[in-house]
């Protein structure tokens, strides 16, 4: 129980630090960098906790994002994928 106590408490931590970080866009600019940096931080804690190769994993989702159909940016600028689609699949590929 006690690493999954840990797991969870990085995870809130990190969605704290998130707030932060999306408050500083709009309120202090400046200090984007260092919320990133914590987020990254908390990022590497729980890849160590759960002994998994975050760089690695990013890698990977990158290839599957690749292959992916994105949207158009939403009104918050949000863009995402659209979902059962790949990029393959509408090219026919």
């Amino acid at each position: 129980m006690g690493v999954f106590n840990n797991i969870i408490g990085i995870i809130n931590h990190l969605g704290d630090e998130f707030i932060e970080l999306r408050e500083n866009t709009e309120k202090s600019p400046s200090r984007i960098p260092n919320e990133a940096a914590d987020c990254f931080i908390l990022l590497l804690q729980l890849a160590h906790s759960l002994d998994f190769d975050l760089l690695e994993e990013a890698k990977k989702k990158m290839e599957t994002n690749r292959k992916r159909k994105w949207g158009k940016p939403d009104m918050y600028g949000i863009i995402e994928h659209i979902k059962g689609k790949k990029r393959d699949d509408l090219l026919g590929s």
